[in-house]
């Protein structure tokens, strides 16, 4: 079972840049877009980018669609014309602290990596938490994403001097 087949996308970004086999003529455009009703070669397209992130990364209609129907979270999809070939989650919650915002699942397809598009995900996602007036961002990435990780320093984020833990169950 998949969601709804209609899109309700938002394009809100964009970047061009010419393909290696293009050289200067036809540009590319890519775009972000907010994704509220993915159709299901989105949903295939999802599950495969999860996969790059780690093997232990379980993708579920069921996870989606309850992340999709919380109003603090947002879904944003880096498109190459119709081909959805990045991804990142938005999570904006409350603690006694103030609004803060938590970015995970930041994953670019790797045929499209070091063209710009994770640096779209992760600004668009950072104005957006700005607009509904967030003050901090956090999020982790290991450290054997190394592009990944020169990418966030190089875009002022600091690396903060904490342990991160985890419980499964």
């Amino acid at each position: 079972m998949f969601l709804p087949e209609q899109y309700l996308h938002k394009p809100v970004f964009f970047l061009t840049f010419p393909t290696k086999y293009q050289k200067n003529c036809n540009i590319k455009m890519m775009e972000i877009k907010e994704i509220t009703h993915p159709n299901e070669q989105d949903c295939q397209n999802l599950q495969i980018l999860l996969a790059t992130l780690s093997e232990s990364c379980s993708f579920s209609i069921e996870n989606l669609t309850q992340m999709l129907q919380n109003k603090n979270n947002r879904l944003y999809g880096l498109y190459d014309q119709d081909q959805l070939v990045g991804c990142c989650c938005l999570g904006i919650y409350h603690s006694l602290t103030g609004k803060k915002a938590c970015l995970e699942d930041v994953v670019v397809r790797t045929d499209y990596q070091g063209k710009g598009g994770g640096r779209m995900l992760v600004s668009h996602a950072t104005e957006e938490a700005k607009k509904e007036g967030v003050k901090q961002m956090l999020f982790t990435s290991k450290p054997s994403r190394v592009r990944a990780n020169h990418l966030y320093q190089n875009m002022n984020f600091e690396k903060k001097d904490t342990n991160v833990y985890i419980k499964k169950w």
